[in-house]
């Protein structure tokens, strides 16, 4: 009975070991991904400006998806936002500047609802010249686990230098 009592110890060690690791790999996953779609979300914007110029204070958020034709994409829609099962993408212009930002949603939503615990956000310019920041913001939604997930998301994206900077 000891001997089984040792094992299931151990077993039960190694597990608080490695779930904690497993579940930043998993995160990271979706991080990257979040990271491809920016990406495809910044080229369309900067297509877009090249196009048609910058959009007026006038032109809606919805108006903007739908010239970008992200909503293949993107399946699910709610106020202004596109999402994935994993992250809300929003896209605003500000005074020449295209801000891009994917939200990790806690837990799955179909209505682009919910609270982020980490954001990825890109903001670009073209006007007299080329600007671009990636920023990681880490937000106080979610458990422990969660927050200690996402400043980990941030710390190694910003090591890697896909981000430069983190807004805790």
């Amino acid at each position: 009975m000891i001997e089984l009592l040792v094992v299931v110890l151990i077993i039960g060690i190694l597990a608080a070991i490695a779930l904690p690791k497993y579940l930043v790999s998993v995160e990271r996953s979706r991080a990257d991904s979040a990271l491809i779609t920016l990406s495809s979300l910044e080229r369309a914007m900067m297509l877009y400006v090249d196009t048609h110029g910058y959009p007026s204070q006038n032109t809606g958020t919805d108006q903007l998806w739908d010239n970008l034709d992200f909503n293949t994409d993107l399946p699910y829609q709610g106020n202004g936002y596109r999402c994935d099962d994993n992250f809300r993408y929003s896209l605003t212009f500000q005074t020449g500047i295209a801000y891009i930002q994917a939200q990790r949603l806690i837990g799955k939503s179909k209505t682009c609802g919910g609270y982020p615990s980490y954001s990825i956000m890109y903001a670009a310019s073209r006007g007299n010249k080329l600007y671009t920041y990636k920023r990681c913001n880490i937000w106080s939604y979610g458990n422990a686990e969660m927050q200690y997930t996402s400043k980990q998301i941030c710390n190694m994206l910003l090591n890697e230098r896909l981000v430069t900077e983190i807004k805790p």
